[in-house]
This record gives C-alpha cells, structure tokens and sequence, in this order.
C-alpha cells in the first residue's frame, strides 16, 4: 500500500496537468465548434437575404414592365 501512495504523490501533479490539458482542449474545441455554428448560420441568413432582394428587384421589375404596357395600352385605347 505504501508503494501505491509513493507513486500516487509522484504522479498526482503530472495527472492533475494533464486533466487541465484535456480540459483545455475540449473548451477549444467547444469553442471553435460553436465560431463555426455560427459563420454558417450567417452565410445561411447572407444568401437568404441575397435571394430575397433578387426576389424584390424581379418583382420590381416586373412591375414596372407590367405599368408600362398597362400605359401603352391605354395610349392606344384613348387613339381610338
């Protein structure tokens, strides 16, 4: 038993550093895991929002194509 509690106190302060180290490095890893999350979900909400304005112009634009032979039409009913 006596051995067992010399090789204890010997090893405690090299187990107790790497239990630290592990620690660290799950934290890293929780960290650079969540950075990710959440550059995707921003690319995600950056083309959600790059289609939604191309949606908004082509409707735009349609719209005013659409106002413009509206006009035309009624250019062409008012000459007759």
């Amino acid at each position: 038993m006596r051995d067992f509690i010399q090789r204890y106190e010997a090893s405690k302060e090299i187990d107790y550093e790497g239990i630290l180290l592990r620690r660290k490095k799950i934290e890293g890893y929780k960290e650079s895991s969540e950075k990710l999350k959440q550059e995707k979900a921003y690319q995600v909400q950056v083309e959600a929002n790059r289609k939604e304005e191309k949606r908004r112009i082509e409707e735009q634009r349609k719209l005013f194509e659409e106002s413009k032979e509206n006009e035309r039409l009624r250019k062409k009913a008012e000459q007759v």
